[in-house]
């Protein structure tokens, strides 16, 4: 796991944290879309890191 990754995740649960304070329901789902996004972002990163270590091979 990266520590990129790991870091957006903590990112992630904080905007959740953020999200469960909230009292307005227009601020909580703006935390809780911001916590999703985090999310996606350390998933990518992880997928971008397994490409790397196993790069496609070419056909000869």
């Amino acid at each position: 796991m990266s520590l990129r990754a790991d870091m957006y995740r903590q990112k992630a649960a904080e905007a959740k944290q953020s999200a469960a304070k909230a009292t307005n329901a227009s601020i909580k789902r703006a935390f809780e879309e911001v916590a999703a996004g985090w999310l996606v972002l350390a998933e990518q990163l992880e997928w971008m890191d397994s490409q790397q270590a196993f790069p496609p091979q070419q056909e000869t």
